[in-house]
């Protein structure tokens, strides 16, 4: 499976040093023959958002693709919004509880195409529309919110029919009415890739192509500091004699850091080029980094301790370009130094093309990437095909954990429409949100820990006859000792590569997740993990006379005679998996659905196999939001295909109607209209 190949690849490339995120989920979306991501940004409810284009069969042109996840990388819906013409979306930034775009359209404004600016809420539903530009083509690629709600674009814009092209910056109000405008001229194209808003100015970066009579004669790196009036306070010009270019800036260490592409500097035919200036940009370092092939610089986020870029790499192996990324812990270039060695770096790919377009920090002190993967040129003998990825690499425990926290404790605390006071004031007591809290913090620890700690891919050292131990190594885990009995050493070495591992608990300790309680089946005997002699291990406690059915007490499945049934056939798997213990209103809290639905999920992923899962909980479970997963397996499930739905919550039995109904978490009420029917 492809998301196997993308793990496996991250951790051999891996070099120590800084500390390296590890991957935590991936998501992929094929809607079209080409899907591509260009933008992202976390939502403030939790789960990802992100912006890119779409290939439309009808028109032959593209739409706007937006794709929203929960944080658990489970694909909560896809929509696209297009006309008559061919739209796409650059740049995503959160505003409030909605979101702004920033694209280009050809199906209105006044000319072939124009700066595209969209404002849509929390659900994909368009709020505002407007466009900008002239008669010729215009694009905006980039833009930025400020404090006080106004909005500014930066693109560019055609001032000659396919001839010149100038940088193009916007300046409108929260509504879209425009306020300012400037042209960046002065050469033949100038193209600008990104804007940052300093504690002064805005800094737009990117790249310009000189005119036949221009001093220069490659593209050339470009940065220009705008005032809050769109005046010039600065304009300055990088690179060398041969093509450069700038793709993104951020504000690190009081300084600006710009990335972007490089053919002046560095070994190969291109490579990802590194650039510091001081606030007014004058240059103080730059260099070029990669590999002997092209490399490209694409997009960087600022962390907790230091910086992440992330590019494309061409790799002469696999003759196919990569998702590349590495860490600096700082930018400190003295002396001789011509360069700065990464602390750290990743290598995400194989034989298909992979494509980085923007890179984020998380809440959860780690980083999330979105772009695309494409077949290569005659691939198959197959036309080119891309399909949007979106990749979530862990953060730290405590902030992981933290956050999940604070997410589920905030949804908790709003009102509900048809909640009544003494409701609830009740149910936002002081005992009874620390009961809130405490769940959601198992969970929290249970879901991440269980990320940190690979116990699958556990290794096995050799056997310590005197001690009668043997240490199970485990990535991100350390080291676990396995108390095994001289007569059933040889036993548990011969089958520790089909080992069973269930009723799995974590704990947070001194800032690392730990092993907290599980039970191991190695051939017949089984291992419980207990505290011992001042330390913990895997004891033996038991054997089994006989092979034991896939299903055991305590498993949420129970009773649903699965073990019996017939088998399932090697065909494409699709599961459902809907847990609610968190309600409003009318209907009172559960316990353990939610638990007992990620059991589930768990079970089908890791015994079962399943291919293609969707997941709602708590807050997700909305009625949209289970529609629109039913839709998504209406949309792909095929007639031979197996399908698996879980539900776990509050149900209701219509008499009159003689029908079943699920209760979503937003059913504040006992009505038949707020429900889903089951059947």
């Amino acid at each position: 499976m492809r998301i196997k190949l993308i793990i496996t690849s991250i951790l051999l490339a891996a070099i120590t040093g800084q500390a390296q995120p590890a991957l935590e989920w991936s998501a992929s979306v094929a809607l079209s023959e080409s899907d591509r991501l260009y933008s992202m940004v976390e939502s403030p409810d939790g789960g990802f958002l992100a912006v890119g284009q779409t290939f439309n069969e009808d028109n032959k042109s593209s739409d706007m693709l937006l794709v929203r996840t929960d944080i658990r990388g489970n694909v909560i819906w896809t929509k696209k919004i297009g006309y008559a013409g061919k739209e796409a979306g650059h740049k995503i930034v959160v505003d409030g509880n909605t979101f702004l775009i920033a694209g280009y359209t050809t199906s209105a404004g006044a000319g072939a195409s124009d700066m595209w600016l969209v404002r849509i809420d929390a659900i994909g539903e368009v709020l505002m529309e407007k466009t900008f530009g002239g008669k010729f083509d215009d694009e905006a690629s980039c833009l930025v919110v400020n404090e006080d709600g106004s909005i500014v674009l930066g693109g560019y814009t055609m001032v000659q029919a396919s001839s010149t092209i100038h940088g193009y910056v916007l300046k409108a109000d929260n509504s879209g009415n425009k306020l300012w405008e400037k042209e960046i001229d002065g050469h033949f194209r100038t193209y600008i890739n990104a804007i940052v808003k300093t504690k002064t100015d805005y800094v737009i970066g990117g790249y310009f192509r000189p005119m036949n009579t221009d001093t220069y004669t490659s593209h050339m790196g470009r940065m220009v500091s705008l005032d809050d009036n769109g005046k010039i306070l600065w304009d300055q010009v990088y690179g060398g004699e041969k093509d450069d270019a700038i793709q993104d800036i951020v504000v690190f260490d009081g300084k600006l850091l710009a990335l972007g592409t490089t053919e002046s500097m560095g070994g190969g035919q291109g490579d990802r080029w590194l650039l510091q200036t001081d606030m007014a940009g004058k240059r103080l370092w730059d260099f070029g980094a990669g590999q002997v092939l092209n490399d490209e610089g694409n997009s960087m986020a600022v962390g907790s301790d230091g910086m992440v870029v992330s590019g494309t790499s061409n790799r002469r192996e696999t003759n196919s370009d990569d998702i590349v990324l590495n860490g600096y812990a700082s930018f400190n270039l003295t002396g001789n130094t011509k360069m700065i060695a990464a602390n750290w770096e990743m290598i995400s790919g194989g034989e298909l093309n992979e494509h980085v377009s923007q890179l984020i920090t998380t809440a959860d002190g780690g980083f999330a990437l979105t772009g695309y993967t494409c077949t290569p040129y005659n691939y198959d003998s197959k036309p080119v095909r891309c399909s949007a990825l979106i990749y979530k690499y862990q953060g730290s425990p405590e902030k992981a954990v933290e956050y999940y926290v604070n997410r589920k404790v905030n949804s908790w605390r709003k009102r509900g429409e048809f909640e009544r006071s003494e409701d609830y004031e009740a149910r936002i007591a002081p005992a009874q949100m620390q009961q809130v809290m405490d769940k959601h913090k198992r969970e929290a620890i249970d879901y991440y820990a269980a990320r940190f700690l690979s116990l699958e891919n556990a290794s096995l050292s050799k056997y310590d006859a005197d001690k009668e131990l043997f240490m199970m190594n485990v990535s991100g885990g350390g080291v676990l000792q396995v108390q095994a009995p001289i007569d059933v050493a040889q036993s548990f070495k011969d089958n520790f590569g089909m080992r069973e591992l269930h009723d799995l608990s974590f704990d947070l300790r001194d800032g690392k997740f730990t092993l907290k309680s599980a039970t191991m089946k190695v051939g017949r005997y089984i291992y419980t993990y207990k505290e011992i002699d001042g330390g913990y291990a895997f004891v033996k406690t038991g054997e089994t006379a006989e092979e034991e059915t896939l299903l055991r007490g305590g498993n949420p499945l129970e009773g649903l005679n699965i073990a019996k049934a017939a088998p399932i056939k090697s065909r494409t798997c699709y599961a459902l998996v809907i847990g609610i213990d968190n309600y409003k209103g009318h209907w009172k809290n559960l316990n353990n659905a939610v638990r007992d639905a990620q059991g589930v999920e768990k079970l089908l992923k890791e015994r079962y196999g399943f291919q293609h899962m969707r997941t709602l909980f708590d807050e997700e479970a909305t009625r949209e939001n289970i529609i629109n997963a039913m839709m998504w397996l209406v949309e792909n499930v095929k007639e031979e295909d197996n399908v698996l739905i879980y539900y776990s919550g509050h149900g209701e039995y219509n008499k009159a109607l003689d029908k079943g109904y699920w209760v979503p978490v937003d059913a504040q009420t006992a009505s038949v209209s707020a429900y889903i029917s089951n059947s």
